[in-house]
């Protein structure tokens, strides 16, 4: 009897070991939130606003809200205009809802989000490449928790961490050009292509360009190269099709709103380098990352390659293996890519006898390609990462047998303890329970309808993510917003302060009174957020007692908490 296990059986234990070893490493870099899922957040930028959408896009399913673009939930009492994305996360979700709860099945979804990366990535490096189930294995950790996909988690950035959209549609774009079963291509890539739309449009943004990257290689390979070549056509069309949403993503939903809710950045002024950088820089790129502040409310763009692998993977790759030309050019092209149109370094752009250095991606910026609406270049550094688990497998496959698995893995798991020695700063994320939760849910309990008036008014986005994540505990509208959330910028919270400030300044009960009338039933002060540590007592002047728990200080407008 052979000890060699069928090719089948071989394939679904290294897919078994790859998606533990992914979870593993996750689960341990989010420590110790594994054992606390239902009960427990991660302090990080945008994870408190995707908790709230998930919420939402939950309640949009089951009937309790409406399925539309508006809402008051956020940004009370406002009309908030919506625009989601993390879809696929968010359907995931919504049946771990049942039994974790809200913010348990967020937190399922997100350890588990590098794990489905990881194995879309095994199963188009073992196409390309041909090499053994479990040297691919090695080679597709890299990916999924490159130092790049590292940074998305510190950030809490819950679509892009969704890595699996690029190398799955690239496995159904390559099957449906080359075979040897093509239908399977074409069924899969109408539905990667939508999933992917409406996941992340950023990443989807950058799929077309690996996309034709990528088919001159698919039609070379191909036995028949015209048959190929239609195929091809009818899949780059097919492709570019996931370009609209992300189209309309980021060139704004036309609405009379004074409120966008999760509106994407927008590139600043030429010659600004702004921090973080939205171009890769080389010095951060090939040596190592700058450290970084670990506050939550920070945000970081990471776009090291892992210098000791890189340099390894790159001298392995000088003999030819199935994949290498390939490889090469995804690394290559997406690390120049990232960089965007100007080359900068040191925060500022580089010029030679005062002019600016251009870079292909200016090409990009004449084509009014819809990247440069968003000008998140750094972002192409994912395509450079896949190239590199390209060159990982096809180069440790040439040794053969055991030793080509120990290499992967050595490789595979060296980049991702590199990506972490230059975010160890940011990961772990610090992990807690929701502040004042109790009293949050005896607001929930309460049968008077009426929103809360959180304050401070004026905050970053961080916090604004922190009222949405209250929020869904007490279920009630919020004043907190995911991004814009600065009394300068927005009409009716500069008209909701001069409220506050009146009525800080009026006879006792007038402010109530007022609030009420606008449709507020609760005033939540997180004294740890507010630079006014006087507020509490100015509050309680006008208000009258509150319910103190934890950092929180609460009153129910109209009559005293029990």
């Amino acid at each position: 009897m052979s000890s060699r296990l069928p090719e089948t059986s071989t394939s679904r234990l290294a897919l078994v070991v790859l998606f533990l070893a992914a979870l593993a490493a996750t689960a341990a870099l989010h420590w110790p939130l594994s054992m606390e899922l239902d009960s427990s957040r991660v302090h990080a930028h945008f994870h408190g606003s995707h908790v709230w959408c998930f919420d939402h896009i939950f309640a949009m399913l089951t009937g309790s809200e409406p399925f539309e673009h508006h809402t008051r939930r956020i940004g009370f009492p406002e009309n908030v205009q919506l625009r989601f994305i993390a879809w696929v996360p968010a359907l995931l979700s919504a049946p771990l809802r049942l039994v974790l709860g809200p913010l348990g099945a967020y937190n399922a979804v997100l350890l588990l989000s590098p794990a489905f990366s990881a194995l879309a990535a095994w199963l188009f490096i073992r196409r390309i490449t041909g090499a053994t189930p479990f040297t691919c294995a090695g080679a597709a950790l890299a990916f999924a928790l490159s130092p790049y996909a590292l940074g998305c988690l510190a950030n809490g950035q819950m679509a892009k961490i969704q890595l699996w959209i690029l190398p799955l549609h690239l496995w159904a774009l390559s099957v449906a050009i080359r075979g040897p079963k093509p239908w399977k291509g074409w069924c899969a890539l109408p539905l990667v292509t939508i999933a992917g739309a409406f996941t992340s449009p950023s990443t989807t943004l950058f799929i077309p360009i690996a996309a034709g990257l990528l088919v001159p290689w698919e039609i070379l390979a191909a036995s028949n190269k015209r048959r190929a070549s239609v195929w091809a056509l009818g899949a780059l069309l097919l492709t570019a099709l996931s370009l609209l949403p992300a189209k309309a993503y980021y060139s704004g939903l036309r609405s009379t709103e004074v409120i966008t809710a999760f509106s994407p950045g927008t590139p600043p002024p030429h010659g600004d380098i702004l921090d973080p950088s939205i171009v890769a820089q080389p010095e951060e790129t090939f040596l190592t990352q700058a450290r970084r502040d670990a506050s939550a409310s920070q945000s970081h763009h990471v776009t090291y390659l892992g210098l000791p692998i890189l340099l390894l993977v790159c001298a392995l790759s000088f003999r030819g293996f199935a994949g290498r030309g390939l490889g090469i050019t995804w690394l290559l092209g997406g690390t120049i890519l990232s960089m965007g149109p100007y080359l900068a370094s040191q925060g500022a752009l580089v010029q030679i006898s005062g002019r600016e250095i251009p870079l292909p991606a200016l090409l990009l910026e004449w084509a009014r390609y819809p990247l440069a609406s968003s000008g998140m270049y750094y972002r192409g550094i994912q395509i450079a990462t896949l190239g590199m688990a390209l060159l990982i497998a096809g180069s440790a496959q040439r040794f053969g047998n055991i030793r080509a698995v120990l290499l992967a893995w050595i490789l595979g798991s060296g980049l991702v303890f590199d990506g972490w020695r230059v975010t160890n700063t940011l990961l772990p994320r610090k992990i807690s329970p929701v502040e004042g939760e109790a009293l949050l849910e005896s607001m929930a309990a309460d049968s008077t309808p009426g929103g809360v008036l959180d304050l401070p008014l004026d905050v970053d986005p961080y916090t604004g993510g922190l009222y949405m994540v209250a929020a869904v505990v007490h279920g009630r509208p919020t004043t907190g917003l995911p991004r814009q959330s600065r009394v300068a910028h927005l009409p009716h919270l500069a008209r909701l302060d001069r409220v506050l400030q009146a009525g800080l300044e009026s006879a006792p009960g007038e402010l109530s009174s007022q609030l009420e009338s606008m449709g507020f039933r609760y005033v939540v002060w997180h004294r740890r957020l507010d630079g006014n540590k006087n507020m509490g007592e100015q509050l309680s002047r006008a208000l009258g007692a509150g319910t103190e728990a934890e950092d929180l200080l609460v009153w129910r407008l109209g009559e005293a908490l029990d």
